[in-house]
């Protein structure tokens, strides 16, 4: 019996659980410490990382380039920091605090002198930024905090050790409510500098398949980066598209017949049909208002614009007219500014002018007459000097000479102004002969008010054109935003062509440097968005 008893006792195993979970329970305990107090760490870490995303977005809107920027963002850093990290259970502090025992070592002027807060030029974080124009990003550190673990010193950890964040931001911007051209610069390897160059001419040339070259315009990427969106941009008064960024955004090509003809309404002409399911076709409900000043060098003898054809470009509506204005082979010895230009002293109607080395008549390379031989091709160079026909037109539009109105010097923009009397003293309409047809006023469409000029168009000037491949995935380099005044619409016709001018070259006169981004404003007719974005 006891051998029996004693066999069965060797044989039975439900006791054996018990013994292995004893066994097991420290490894457990262990890693389920581990687990929770990982959890407190990460957790910590958040709250770190959430005041420092926190202070930086907070110091990056106060990055406008102007006096004082540096200071105002490292206050605004500080000020708004009001996190607390409750996971923390160092010294009782719960607040999260910019990091005061960072120091980067650069020159002391406006930017540096903070602790943990550091200014840089450009998001690679290269170059620190030493003065209130150069800085673009903000990186903000917080306080290293510690937190003390409640199970893992099981294991032999007491607590986390020092943990702590950092994050940089930078200014996003936008430019809105504006067409979004882009001309290559003619001066790639340098600042366009518009402030020096207010009144020049220039011929923008769709770029087709060749290569971009000085003067090549194309537009900037707007909404969904279909071209009825860009139709709608430049032909809309108010297209309710996205913004353009105001750099590093890609470019579309310029050559699609609709985008010329949405530019020409700004001129009072409706080169196209109407119906709701075509992009242009609203226009002829108004919402392509022309500019309140349409003096051009097209007639149109209709008496009733409600016609189908009336608006268009034809027979029966606006052309060119019989005898056109086409400028001699330069004279330096005898030209003045009241000196009339036109050939043969015949003229039925005349715009504002290109300038007149855009005429091949004229037989003069407009690069000659700028310095900039070599940057174009010649003879056909896209920059003008500024030298218009002012004789001719004072003449034909307003019975007088360019000298007996003190308007010697003045540009395209100028004269188009002073004749709304935006400028100068007095201000006087054009007036040619009605009997010819040139209209100086809109008759197709009611003007445009308020503060959008529909003859200025907010011109990005790009630095990097050689880059730009067929793809358009090239982030272009954006020199400078440039105000520019259209100065004739685009028409083509087997004369004109001969005479420099075609249906895939926008004609503009530089009226001087965007004021993009002054003061969170803009420039003459643009709005600016600026939104603050982290970097990392």
């Amino acid at each position: 019996m006891k051998q029996r008893v004693t066999s069965e006792l060797r044989k039975n195993d439900s006791g054996a659980v018990a013994a292995t979970y004893a066994l097991s329970l420290t490894a457990l305990v262990a890693i389920a410490g581990v687990a929770f107090d990982y959890a407190r760490l990460a957790g910590m870490d958040s709250e770190l990382q959430n005041g420092a995303d926190q202070a930086a977005l907070a110091g990056a809107t106060q990055l406008d380039k102007e006096d004082g920027a540096c200071a105002r963002a490292t206050n605004a850093a500080i000020a708004l920091l009001n996190n607390e990290t409750l996971l923390a259970n160092d010294i009782g502090e719960r607040s999260v605090q910019i990091n005061s025992g960072n120091v980067i070592a650069v020159a002391d002027d406006t930017c540096t002198g903070t602790t943990g807060v550091i200014f840089w030029q450009d998001k690679a974080k290269t170059t620190p930024a030493t003065t209130d124009e150069t800085a673009g990003f903000i990186e903000v550190r917080v306080d290293a905090r510690i937190a003390e673990y409640a199970f893992t010193p099981v294991v032999g950890a007491l607590n986390s050790g020092n943990v702590d964040a950092a994050a940089m931001a930078g200014l996003g911007s936008s430019i809105c409510k504006v067409p979004p051209l882009m001309i290559c610069s003619p001066t790639p390897g340098a600042p366009f500098l518009a402030e020096n160059r207010v009144g020049w001419g220039v011929k923008a040339t769709g770029h087709g398949g060749a290569s971009w070259a000085p003067g090549s315009f194309g537009f900037l990427e707007v909404g969904s980066g279909q071209t009825a969106d860009l139709v709608r941009a430049l032909a809309y008064g108010d297209a309710n598209l996205d913004c353009s960024p105001i750099d590093g955004t890609t470019v579309e090509p310029g050559n699609a017949q609709d985008l010329f003809r949405a530019i020409n309404t700004r001129f009072d002409i409706y080169d196209f049909s109407s119906g709701a399911g075509t992009t242009l076709g609203p226009c002829l409900g108004g919402l392509c208002p022309p500019a309140p000043n349409t003096t051009k060098d097209l007639v149109n003898t209709n008496t009733n614009f409600n016609g189908n054809n009336a608006c268009k470009i034809g027979n029966s509506g606006w052309k060119l007219p019989t005898n056109r204005f086409s400028p001699a082979a330069r004279d330096v010895g005898t030209e003045t500014v009241d000196t009339l230009h036109d050939a043969d002293g015949l003229l039925d109607a005349i715009g504002l002018t290109r300038d007149l080395c855009h005429y091949n008549s004229y037989n003069t390379a407009c690069n000659s007459l700028t310095g900039l031989t070599g940057l174009d091709e010649d003879p056909e160079s896209k920059f003008g000097p500024g030298n218009w026909a002012r004789g001719d037109y004072f003449g034909l539009n307003h019975g007088t000479t360019p000298s007996a109105l003190g308007a010697q010097n003045w540009t395209r923009y100028q004269t188009y102004l002073w004749e709304q009397g935006l400028f100068g003293t007095g201000g006087s309409p054009a007036n040619p002969s009605p009997a010819n047809g040139q209209r100086p006023a809109p008759v197709c469409q009611p003007a445009s008010t308020g503060d959008i000029d529909r003859r200025l168009l907010t011109v990005a000037i790009v630095s990097n054109c050689e880059d730009i491949n067929p793809s358009g995935s090239v982030i272009i380099e954006i020199d400078e935003w440039v105000e520019m005044f259209l100065v004739e619409p685009i028409v083509d016709d087997t004369t004109e062509r001969a005479n420099g001018r075609d249906q895939d070259v926008v004609y503009m006169e530089v009226v001087g440097p965007s004021t993009v981004g002054d003061d969170g404003g803009g420039g003459v007719q643009n709005v600016r968005r600026d939104v603050p974005y982290l970097v990392e």
